[in-house]
């Protein structure tokens, strides 16, 4: 839009046709509302967020960093989305992005760069226990490198696609993804004309 921060817009398709976007009530800030999942139902949302202070000033990390952090919504019965809580596994020194719900919305994936992963951005996953978000786990080695791995996509249950630049790649961040049964499968590049230079 020509603006200085990012923020979420919503659509509706009828008849064939997109109506025309409109921002989303209570849910956009002063600064980045970003990348968002939306359960299966249409009634629970997570999006990455500028890390706030308060209603409308950033809080920062001791390198003065503001990291984004995951945040939660519920649609309200008047269609507007309630104000946006901060999921309690965030760290404000470390960036949490890039949220993916599974199908049943009881697993979130995300990319984060915080302690004890292979370096840069790497995918985790946390379970809903007794309606509550766990503890993140990392998503091991064969899925995560060295570099960035980031836009978590997931296609049903099992199959999840990302982009990453720490595997042999065409020009930095390509597409790959992975399958799980039981275990994730190693990344299977999607090639050219999907990725390029």
């Amino acid at each position: 839009t020509g603006e200085s921060y990012l923020d979420l817009y919503s659509a509706t398709l009828e008849n064939g046709s997109w109506k025309a976007a409109k921002k989303l009530e209570k849910i956009n800030g002063k600064y980045h509302d970003g990348i968002a999942t939306v359960s299966s139902d249409g009634k629970y949302m997570i999006l990455t967020r500028s890390n706030y202070l308060g209603r409308n000033r950033l809080d920062s990390d001791v390198n003065y960093v503001n990291n984004t952090q995951l945040y939660e919504s519920m649609l309200n019965e008047d269609g507007t989305w309630s104000e946006p809580k901060k999921l309690s596994f965030n760290d404000i020194h470390y960036m949490y992005a890039h949220p993916e719900l599974s199908p049943d919305g009881n697993t979130l994936y995300f990319s984060s760069d915080a302690q004890g992963g292979r370096g840069g951005m790497d995918l985790y996953k946390v379970s809903k226990v007794a309606g509550e978000w766990g503890a993140p786990v990392n998503l091991g080695n064969t899925v995560n490198t060295a570099g960035d791995e980031v836009f978590p996509k997931l296609a049903g249950s099992d199959t999840l696609y990302y982009s990453s630049d720490g595997l042999t790649s065409l020009g930095g961040l390509d597409l790959v993804y992975t399958v799980n049964r039981g275990s994730w499968s190693t990344p299977t590049h999607l090639g050219y004309p999907i990725n390029s230079s």
